[in-house]
This record gives C-alpha cells, structure tokens and sequence, in this order.
C-alpha cells in the first residue's frame, strides 16, 4: 500500500501486480472475441471460424501475436487481400491505399492492426517518418497484439531519423519489457543499442549516418528543409576530421625533423648542411615538375576552392573531381571508409544522369 499526496488529497492506492507481456495478450485476445461475438455486423459462420481461428493460435507460443491478425483475415477479405499482396507482390500501392482507409475504421482492432502493417510496410521503404508516425499510437496500444513488435520498430526508425536518445529509449525498454520477444528482434535491438550508445556527435561515423539520413531523403525526392541541414552538418563534421588530420600530419613530419637533427652527429642538434637537406618535405621534392619546373601548388597543398563562380558547401563536398575533401578523405581516414565515401558520391552521380 502507498500513499500520494495531491493538491492536499491523500490518495490510498493498493499496489497490483503488472501484468506480464503474456497475460496482456491474453486479454487483448479476450477482449477481441467479446467485441466479436458482440458485434451484429458478422455472422454467425464468421463469428465461429474467427474464435476457432483465434483460439487455435493463442495457445502457439511463437504464433500467438498474430491471432488477431488471422482473426480479422476472416472477417475482413479486403484485410486478408491487403496482407496477401504485401507478401508477394512487387507493387504494394494497392495495399497501402486499401491499409491507409482501415486505420480510420470503427472497429479498433482492424485500425490498429492496419496501422501496425502500414508502418511495417512503410519501415522497409524507408519512409521512416511515416512509420514512426503510427508505430508512436501503437506501443501503448490494447487492441492490437503487435506492441513489441511496434516498440522495436519505432526505435530502429528513431534512429534512421537521428533521434537518437528516443531511439535508445524504446530499444531498451523493448529488451527490458519483452525478454521472450523472437531472438533475431532482441539481437537486432540489443546491436543497434550498442551502437547508439558508442557513437559520438561529430565523428566519422556520425557524418556516414547524416549522409544515409540524406540518401534516404534524397530517394525520397525530399530535398528541402532538415535533407539540407544534414548535409551542412555533414560538410562541417568532414572538413572538422580533415583538419585535425591534417594537424596529426604536420605536427608528425615536425617531430619527425627535430629527431633527424637531434640524431645527427657532425651538427649534434644545431643544425648544418646534411641534416637541413635530409628535412626537406616530401611536398617540397613534389612540388617541382619532372622536368625541373615548379608546380602551381609549390607547397604540395591542394588548394580548397578551385571555381571561381557561386558555389555552396554541398556542391564542393559532392564534387570530388575538383573538391580536395575528398582526396583528403581517402588518404588520412581508415581505409573501411573509403568504399563508402565512393559509394556516397556515386550516388550524387547516379542521380545526375537520371
């Protein structure tokens, strides 16, 4: 027994225990049957397969979330048919538009359960924000048996749209709440966990999850608005990593000089004709042509800017025919990102040509 003190009201509330994820679809599935066997709208055959249908799959522990489903299936042939063309055909518009009309229906339990298919459908084409959008309604939800399910979806959405710390809040709670959920589903959650946890803002990881969010977006043909304020974060997070390499690099072949003179034996560290003529720089040898001219470059450092006509950020970045980001990137990034950045940049290139 516990007390709670409210705008001076003493509250007395008995303590009762939670229901477990299995007790709470077993009511769900009860109040199912009774909503059935209460409605007029189906007869008297559809009510009786609907309970042998739905009694059948209650009592299968790997099959018991989708009693409901196959319920409805009895009842509503255009429910069935959606959920048919889902799973083999290619098109699946005709199914979204048939899902989209049920989530507003009466019966509770049909929308819920239209919803949940509807983002499920929405997760695999990467139309994350729409997904998210009716996996929010579901995780609280007592008509549907699909919590979990829509729990761990919408955090592995959340996470595509960079919302971070909400998506590492409903994976956790979705292996804390559902210890018994399918092992490839708590795997999933607990890889993805682990992930959010270790990524750190600004890093190159970050800038490659910016860079999916606006592939994605792009895909999409959404082009505006948050697309383009990643691919600023973008620009700044890689330009931040170029020019703290380029500072390991420097500060490197300095370190790498003072030793040479520190070791030379004729000098004893104060400087003379052999040691200055073994310091010089590769960027110096390279900066004299093959003929013994001299580059435009005679420090060796590609320059950043190489156009002189209007240019944004984003289109010097996606550029890597006259950006030296991208060269940069190649040679002072672990080399595991070097297929990915290509690929990132083909896919502006592909796009071009479409």
């Amino acid at each position: 027994m516990f007390a709670r003190l409210v705008t001076g009201f003493v509250i007395v509330a008995l303590a009762v225990p939670a229901l477990s994820a299995a007790d709470k679809s077993q009511k769900v599935i009860d109040d199912f049957l009774a909503a059935v066997q209460a409605s007029d709208q189906f007869s008297e055959d559809q009510v009786a397969e609907t309970v042998k249908a739905v009694e059948l799959l209650r009592k299968d522990e790997y099959d018991v979330q989708f009693a409901i489903t196959e319920g409805l299936c009895g009842l509503y042939p255009a429910f069935a048919k959606a959920l048919d063309v889902l799973a083999e055909e290619d098109d699946v518009t005709p199914a979204i538009k048939s899902l989209e009309k049920m989530t507003t229906s009466k019966d509770a339990f049909l929308a819920a359960e239209a919803a949940f298919f509807l983002a499920r459908t929405f997760a695999i084409e990467e139309k994350f924000e729409e997904a998210a959008a009716l996996l929010d309604g579901l995780v609280g939800s007592e008509k549907t048996l699909q919590v979990a399910s829509s729990l761990y979806l919408l955090g592995a959405t959340q996470s595509g749209l960079l919302q971070r710390k909400e998506a590492a809040k409903n994976l956790q709670q979705f292996i804390d709440d559902y210890p018994n959920a399918p092992e490839r589903m708590r795997i999933g959650a607990e890889r993805q966990l682990s992930f959010l946890t270790a990524l750190k803002t600004d890093s190159i990881t970050d800038a490659f999850e910016r860079m999916d969010f606006s592939r994605r977006h792009l895909k999409l043909e959404k082009s505006g608005g948050s697309t383009q304020d990643q691919q600023d974060k973008v620009v700044a997070i890689l330009d931040k990593l170029i020019k703290a390499a380029e500072k390991r690099e420097s500060k490197s072949k300095s370190d790498k000089k003072k030793k040479e003179k520190k070791d030379c034996k004729k000098c004893e560290g104060e400087g003379c004709k052999e040691c200055k003529g073994s310091g010089k720089s590769e960027s110096e040898s390279q900066g004299k042509g093959q003929k013994g001219g001299r580059s435009k470059n005679p420090d060796g450092v590609a320059k950043r800017s190489v156009y002189n006509g209007p240019q944004s950020p984003w289109d010097k970045l996606r550029d890597k025919e006259r950006d030296p980001a991208y060269t940069a990137i190649k040679n002072k990034l672990p080399a595991r990102y070097e297929r990915l950045i290509e690929q990132y940049y083909k896919s502006f290139q592909d796009g071009a040509e479409d």
